[in-house]
């Protein structure tokens, strides 16, 4: 390169690394099966994905997954030309707050960014969270109430002081929603004294998993409806309704899940690993 720029070797470096750092220029190891033509056309098809991307975790720990995922889902986001315009809603928990950090490593800016997830039960927000957000470069709207209530009148009510309303407008105005799926079991709503018993035996019985604190059967249909109306965030149908949905989810305990909310089209952007991508495709 530097013969025929008829530049000297050092000059050339300091130009690269000038590059790299502007991020005209980036470096990316490729793995092949990441890349695979057959799986991410038979994806795109089967779903009716606008975009898709597969990853292939360095590591085999959880840690390593989120991490791929969030990598890849942020590169997606770039890829899109992501604008001070846009308004962003993200689920903090897993591999959301993945996405965000690797957004901040590739100093992305959005217009905003806003918390579909709530606060803790004690209404404090989530420390990394708050870390984040201090040194974000675009602003971060948490949202400041829990994530489930006791009643339905109490979550009305929680959704009327004014923070909470501000944050809810712009929930509203979101033009990209970054989300995942978890498991029926592994979440902090299934050990909740708000969940009744009742409750907790259709999760045990019908559940697969949960989109956004809804939990779904393998039709995609809410289970225990009771329960999701008393959660804050996205309804499904606000999904669907959202012009680019992210879905950032993988491993193969997830599989049934997954697959039901992209058979419903709750997302119509994924970011997934290959293992459980060529799983989706062979399950019926």
């Amino acid at each position: 390169m530097a013969e025929a720029l008829h530049l000297s070797r050092p000059h050339v470096s300091k130009l690269l690394t000038s590059a790299r750092e502007q991020r005209f220029v980036r470096t990316v190891v490729a793995d092949p099966r990441e890349s695979d033509h057959s799986l991410l056309s038979g994806l795109r098809s089967r779903f009716d994905l606008v975009d898709l991307r597969l990853v292939v975790p360095v590591g085999r720990g959880p840690m390593d997954r989120h991490r791929a995922l969030g990598a890849a889902a942020a590169e997606m986001l770039d890829s899109h030309a992501l604008s001070d315009r846009d308004v962003v809603g993200f689920w903090w928990q897993g591999t959301g707050q993945a996405v965000l950090e690797a957004m901040a490593r590739l100093r992305m800016r959005a217009g905003a960014l806003v918390q579909f997830d709530g606060a803790g039960a004690d209404g404090r927000m989530d420390p990394a969270l708050a870390a984040f957000a201090e040194h974000s470069p675009s602003a971060v709207h948490p949202y400041p109430e829990p994530m489930l209530h006791e009643s339905i009148e109490a979550r009305l009510a929680a959704e009327s002081a004014p923070a909470a309303r501000r944050v809810l407008a712009m929930q509203a105005m979101c033009d990209i929603a970054v989300f995942e799926v978890g498991s029926a079991s592994s979440t902090a709503l299934c050990t909740s004294d708000l969940v009744s018993q009742e409750e907790h035996r259709l999760l045990r019985e019908h559940a697969v998993g949960r989109v956004c604190g809804r939990f779904i059967d393998e039709h995609g249909r809410i289970v225990a409806p009771s329960l999701s109306q008393r959660v804050v965030g996205p309804t499904l149908s606000d999904l669907r309704r959202v012009k680019r949905s992210v879905l950032v989810a993988g491993g193969l305990e997830l599989l049934p899940v997954i697959r039901a909310a992209l058979d419903n089209r709750y997302a119509n952007h994924l970011v997934t690993d290959v293992e459980t991508a060529a799983a989706l495709i062979s399950s019926p």
